[in-house]
């Protein structure tokens, strides 16, 4: 897993992080012992530089240099986060664990940069929200997603806030996280929600300038739905 060894340090930490940090806004139900193949999200599929979920019902065109992740290395990155921000806390554990077992890691892309510990991403998750029965609304969550990483020294950018893209209303939050050293540098990220078939569809995005942020966001615009909003 070349991209993982060559940015552990910085964007598994951040990325891993944030994702975490979403989890740990989740209150955890128990989940069912038995629940149908067909009413749980699929892996999907990419061909070329365009991922498809069925379960979902989307298409999603991300950019075309980069390198989609494989399972192993977007379990790496959840994993890695709880590691970072909970350490060995056996109770913290078990919360993670259970709220794992509501989330569905979909799709991860890097940018595999040949200079500079900063790794732009993409990772697609869905969270059931049957597994959170204090979950309210998208605004509310990533509100707490702010505080949790503001504790971990990021500073917000724009505070939750609604648009409208490929029919759907999606919720986003930005934030940046100044890394200190002899070259000091910042990583720029969002998370951006919509809600599909009873699960929180996010997407985190992480780059090195606010610009590129943009342009990540913007791509956001190819996305495109099989059927109306639900």
């Amino acid at each position: 897993m070349r991209y993982s060894l060559r940015h552990a340090s910085l964007v598994i930490f951040l990325s891993s992080l944030l994702q975490d940090a979403f989890l740990a806004q989740q209150t955890p139900a128990p989940r069912p012992s038995k629940i149908s193949a067909a009413a749980q999200p699929d892996a999907g599929s990419v061909s070329d530089n365009v991922y498809t979920n069925d379960f979902f019902g989307f298409s999603y065109v991300f950019p075309a240099n980069w390198r989609a992740q494989s399972k192993e290395e977007q379990r790496e990155i959840v994993e890695e986060g709880h590691k970072n921000l909970r350490g060995n806390d056996p109770e913290k554990s078990e919360e993670h664990q259970e709220a794992m077992k509501w989330m569905w890691t979909l799709f991860g892309a890097v940018k595999d940069l040949k200079a500079g510990p900063v790794g732009p991403s993409i990772q697609i998750v869905a969270f059931d929200l049957k597994g959170d029965p204090t979950f309210k609304n998208p605004m509310e969550f990533l509100s707490g997603v702010s505080e949790e990483m503001k504790e971990k020294g990021a500073k917000v950018v724009q505070k939750p806030a609604e648009s409208s893209i490929a029919g759907r209303n999606f919720f986003t939050l930005k934030m940046k996280f100044d890394i200190p050293g002899s070259s000091p540098q910042s990583v720029h990220y969002a998370a951006t929600i919509t809600i599909e078939r009873g699960y929180a569809l996010t997407w985190f995005l992480f780059a090195d300038s606010p610009a590129a942020l943009q342009e990540l966001l913007d791509g956001l615009n190819q996305l495109k739905f099989r059927n109306s909003a639900n």
